[in-house]
């Protein structure tokens, strides 16, 4: 049997029993995370040095954690005609985005070599190279400072955004620049892109990511997981943009496209600010200088792009806003200040978010010398434009904090185009458009930079250089100019804004235009449409006459003359010049419904709805002709679909008194009296002076047997409209039910008189 017993512990003979060692107190909790860190980051540190020796590039220069590009094609290649070291020169498939531009690729001794970033600004249009401030610059060195070879070399992209500016020059750091200027911000909103797992994120982790992104761990770790090439793939987060600008203006039927996207807008600022620190990072480890430059907009002399209502609004309170909106417009229009003031700011009490509700008080406030307020108002309405082709005042801001916190020449020009206009709100006498600026514009920049680079004993003048030998470059420059190609490049810009819709912009680049070019059809139509918009007719038809006169196959003016001899009541011409439009373009959605329009008041109705729906098909968001073609198919018994285009009518247009008023009328004929007095109460509110209206809700309510409010819709018509006869005859049919005998008989009569068809009821006649 086993012993189960503890054993005894036996000592070996002859030595002595080994003792247990203590242990020691263990190490804090915070000795050993501490450890941990200087472990950890000394192997990236040790990484990140080897990578470096070994010629791996930092992501500072090759990524951008927000966006990144399908390809990259350079912006300059060697100039194959010249030997040796040859010349660098703008590659062919950039021409059009940029300038023509060449260099030599080895720069020569004495040479101070100078790159322009920036967008179309920078480019210099409308205009091109000769005309921009870098030529300008350029042309003012070379005369007045002959100890330096001077190379201003523009670099500006046609709607080109921080994040691609910054992105070119990583290529232009290998030309061996001395300076960079840079001159962007207007075209941040101009592509389509998404900032998904920037959403949710907090600013401290995006902030760690887009550090983590500048080391070339991060870079060799990227090229891993692309195989060591740029992917054409998008990676989670990282919007994919083309190797080009793909705009939302250019697939777009206008700013239509943008909506109100605050979040969005917050996101598009935090990557601007990113994208200078980037360039501001790049050309300080380059050892290259740079002049940060506040890009200038025009404030008074444009309207903004897009405005759109808050979205918390309800549909009364929308209403109310556009009908108070409209009547500001109006007084304005007619002389009426302070009543277009008046309306405007009871306007803004219900939504102060409306970007043209505080240009157009901007400008009421300036005819009122109401100076500080009218700059207030104008700021405002860049600020909410919900299509924001200007740079918005927060990244005016960052231009200015970053060029303190990095030590670097800066130029507010914004600031200095403020100063020099009158009352200090920038309009046309600097600006063509809303951000491109005149000539006289441009070399004002110039000459900003010139004293910068003085201040900067970069430049310093020869002793010859004075006032008389200054003018001298100008007289030389403004010579040189070609007047057809700048006619040409106004004219593009009156294009755009007509596209946008803002034909008093457009009008006045039109005239421009002229002055260029001489007899133009696009400016002539662009002045027409000014003329139609202030409600001189005969002189819109007489520009649209003069554009038919120097383009006969114009298919556009053909149809804007068709409407106007048509509101004339020239039907028969106005049917010709819409059908040659048609011939000429027969996807001209506005002259198919105009058509429509002339051949249902003849009576053709069939023809007339085959054009409306002609016209749908190629612009299907068209509020008139939904509500049109609604009134011929209500005309043919097609009730059902009726309604749904008006309901689209409106949809597409909510303030639209007319489509509520037509609604109201068929869904009355069917019984659907609640509903019908809910439109035609909609488009009183729009529209209180319109006697039918009033009539057709006094007859749903007397079908509803709501005597009293009936009669005080018919008593309105008759106050708007004394001869509405049938408003007569309803109202006494209304006193007869309510016993009033005498007083019915007065209003019969009156309609008898007005229209023999009106007769008393028979119980009257004696």
């Amino acid at each position: 049997m086993t012993d189960r017993r503890p054993g005894k512990v036996r000592r070996a003979s002859g030595k002595r029993p080994l003792s247990a060692r203590r242990p020691g107190p263990p190490l804090p909790r915070w000795k050993k995370a501490l450890f941990s860190v200087l472990a950890t980051t000394g192997f990236f540190v040790l990484l990140e040095l080897l990578l470096m020796l070994g010629g791996v590039a930092s992501g500072l220069s090759t990524g951008d954690p927000y966006v990144g590009f399908a390809s990259t094609v350079p912006l300059f290649e060697k100039d194959g005609r010249a030997e040796g070291p040859g010349y660098m020169v703008t590659a062919p498939n950039k021409v059009g985005l940029f300038n023509q531009q060449r260099f030599p690729a080895k720069k020569t001794p004495g040479t101070y070599r100078i790159v322009s970033l920036g967008g179309s600004t920078t480019y210099g249009r409308p205009y091109d190279d000769k005309a921009s401030f870098s030529g300008w610059l350029r042309e003012f060195l070379q005369a007045a400072d002959t100890r330096r070879n001077w190379e201003v070399i523009n670099a500006g992209g046609v709607s080109y955004a921080s994040y691609r500016v910054a992105k070119l020059m990583e290529e232009l750091l290998a030309y061996e620049p001395d300076l960079f200027l840079i001159y962007s911000g207007h075209n941040e909103f101009l592509e389509r892109r998404t900032y998904p797992n920037l959403v949710e994120a907090p600013t401290a982790l995006t902030q760690i990511g887009g550090w983590l992104s500048h080391t070339r761990i991060h870079t060799l770790g990227t090229r891993m997981a692309n195989g060591f090439q740029e992917t054409t793939t998008q990676a989670p987060g990282r919007t994919l943009l083309s190797s080009e600008v793909d705009t939302i203006l250019a697939r777009s039927v206008g700013p239509q496209d943008y909506h109100r996207d605050d979040r969005f807008q917050e996101q598009v600022t935090a990557h601007y600010r990113f994208n200078l620190n980037r360039m501001l990072k790049m050309a300080r480890s380059a050892g290259v200088k740079v002049i940060l430059i506040t890009p200038a907009s025009n404030l008074k002399d444009c309207s903004p792009f897009k405005s759109e209502l808050s979205a918390g609004l309800t549909a009364k309170q929308a209403t109310e806003f556009q009908v108070l909106f409209d009547t500001g417009v109006e007084a304005a229009k007619s002389g009426q200040a302070e009543e277009a003031l008046s309306s405007f700011e009871k306007a803004e009490t219900i939504d102060d978010r409306y970007a043209d509700l505080h240009y157009q008080r901007g400008r009421v406030l300036m005819k009122l010398e109401r100076w500080t307020e009218a700059a207030t108002a104008f700021r405002l309405s860049l600020q909410e434009d919900v299509c924001p082709l200007r740079i918005l005042p927060s990244m005016r801001r960052t231009i200015t904090e970053l060029a303190t916190e990095y030590d670097v020449g800066l130029i507010d020009f914004a600031g200095i185009i403020e100063k020099r206009s009158e009352h200090g709100i920038p309009g046309s006498e600097h600006f063509l458009d809303h951000v491109h600026l005149t000539i006289e514009g441009n070399r004002l920049l110039a000459l900003e930079l010139l004293a910068q680079l003085g201040q900067e004993n970069i430049f310093a003048p020869s002793k010859t250089w004075n006032e008389a030998a200054l003018q001298e470059v100008v007289e030389r420059v403004e010579s040189g100019l070609d007047r057809r190609a700048h006619g040409i490049a106004t004219r593009n810009l009156a294009r755009v804004f007509a596209w946008a819709g803002k034909n008093e912009e457009a009008a006045r680049l039109a005239k421009l235009t002229v002055k260029w070019l001489g007899e133009d059809a696009e400016s002539y139509q662009a002045l027409g449409r000014q003329a139609q918009e202030r409600g001189d007719h005969a002189e819109a038809r007489t520009y649209f006459r003069k554009a038919l006169e120097v383009y006969p196959e114009y298919a556009e003016a053909h149809t804007l003359l068709g409407s106007e001899l048509f509101a004339k009541g020239e039907a028969g011409k106005a049917i010709r010049h819409l059908r040659e439009a048609l011939r000429l373009k027969p996807d001209l959605a506005k002259a198919h419904g105009n058509l429509g329009l002339v051949l249902a008041s003849l009576g053709e109705v069939d023809e007339a709805i085959r054009h409306y729906r002609e016209a749908l098909r190629y612009e299907p968001d068209a509020a008139e002709t939904h509500s049109n073609l609604g009134v011929e198919l209500t005309n043919q018994g097609k009730r059902e679909e009726a309604i749904q285009h008006f309901r689209l009518a409106l949809k597409y247009k909510p303030g639209y008194a007319e489509a509520h008023s037509n609604l109201g009328l068929v869904l009355s004929s069917q019984g659907k009296l609640d509903e019908a007095v809910e439109h035609f109460r909609g488009a009183l509110e729009i529209n209180p002076a319109a006697a039918d209206v009033h009539f057709n809700l006094g007859v749903t309510l007397q079908k509803q047997e709501r005597i009293g409010e009936a009669m005080t819709h018919y008593r309105a018509a008759l106050n708007i409209e004394p001869e509405h006869a049938a408003a007569h005859y309803n109202l006494g049919i209304a006193l007869l039910s309510l016993e009033k005998p005498r007083e019915a008989r007065e209003h019969f009569e009156r309609a008898n008189r007005i229209d023999a068809k009106y007769q008393a009821p028979a119980g009257l006649r004696d």
